[in-house]
């Protein structure tokens, strides 16, 4: 399994307790782990199960998703015992640290029940697309975005079997989701989940910050730090909102305004000398690289300036080293988006199988 970072952070034992609480709360209530199982070693995950005396089923038993093997997410009920219970959540917290690879939930519904959402949820389809997706939902980062865009009757459909969705957050912190009341509206009664193009593309626009972080951690390791990610995660959705606001749109423009953001400061745009190249691509729709290619020298000096003060402040307000050499010479984005391994953030992993 490829080495994989997340920009998050692993949960402080105050957190830790937190989810416990949450867990110890209502005991009574049936309550059943998901793990991403592409995420964490398959082996490991069965060990943990085995030794809390537990089946480790895997979530797609009942779709033709199963062909995913020991990378298909796999659930565990948690055993009725709260030691025990709080034992195993504990254990793969510890396993999961930072990995977006965990999420416990509660519900009375029968385990056919459970592994029939989870079909419903993997196999999705995308409005004006032919061949449905596999959506990741495992993921939390998936899930954290997939949650919030659906519609009523979706959320129906999800809260008819789980009452309660608990994850660990971008800064550790647990995050709960809540069904609607019962009966608050029809349920979606299709065979998969169908996303409208709306729905999709809010999906993406979440999970642009993590595609980004993929992008930095391949190819620009430096500027990514070691310890903080979740307020790195932070910044990148706040240089990203920053680009919106000025318009920059194409993919590789917009890698490369995050990389200026985060080794020049992020107010690098307000230079007066940058002021045009704005205008330009509001107005006309050009290439913030494109344009670069006409930046001045002394331009560049004052950006190589900034760069060296935000390093002798402790780097970028993202907590990214300052680059060596030339601001000629900052870290160059890839020849084509298309290039780009789709990160585990991103909303699908393709095709299925």
């Amino acid at each position: 399994m490829n080495q994989i970072i997340f920009a998050n952070e692993s949960p402080n034992p105050g957190q830790r307790d937190e989810v416990m609480a949450w867990v110890s709360n209502s005991v009574r209530v049936p309550m059943w782990a998901l793990v991403d199982t592409a995420l964490l070693p398959h082996a490991r995950i069965t060990s943990l199960a085995r030794q809390a005396n537990v089946p480790l089923i895997n979530a797609f038993s009942q779709s033709d998703l199963k062909a995913f093997g020991d990378s298909a997410p796999h659930m565990m009920r948690l055993p009725a015992d709260g030691g025990a219970a709080g034992d195993l959540v504990q254990a793969l917290l510890k396993q999961a640290g930072s990995a977006t690879a965990v999420s416990l939930m509660k519900c009375s519904a029968v385990q056919s029940e459970l592994l029939g959402l989870f079909s419903y949820l993997g196999k999705t389809s995308i409005e004006a697309r032919r061949t449905p997706i596999h959506c990741r939902f495992a993921d939390t980062r998936v899930l954290a975005s997939l949650l919030p865009v659906l519609t009523t009757e979706q959320r129906q459909r999800v809260g008819a079997v789980v009452a309660q969705w608990c994850w660990t957050g971008r800064q550790g912190e647990p995050v709960v989701w809540m069904a609607d009341a019962v009966g608050a509206g029809n349920v979606d009664d299709r065979a998969m989940l169908r996303l409208s193009i709306e729905q999709f593309r809010a999906m993406q626009c979440m999970a642009e910050p993590d595609l980004i972080f993929a992008m930095l951690a391949q190819k620009t390791p430096e500027i990514v730090p070691d310890h903080g990610r979740g307020g790195f995660h932070a910044s990148l959705q706040r240089i990203l909102r920053t680009a919106d606001g000025l318009e920059v749109k194409r993919p590789r423009d917009r890698l490369q305004f995050v990389v200026l953001a985060l080794t020049c400061g992020e107010d690098f745009y307000l230079l007066p000398e940058l002021q045009e190249v704005w205008r330009n691509i509001a107005k006309y729709d050009e290439s913030l690289l494109d344009l670069m290619q006409d930046w001045s020298d002394d331009l560049w000096q004052r950006l190589e300036t900034r760069n060296t003060n935000a390093g002798a402040a402790g780097s970028s307000q993202a907590g990214g080293p300052p680059l060596q050499g030339s601001a000629k010479a900052l870290p160059p984005v890839p020849s084509a988006a298309d290039d780009l391994p789709s990160p585990p953030a991103s909303p699908t992993q393709g095709d299925t199988p």
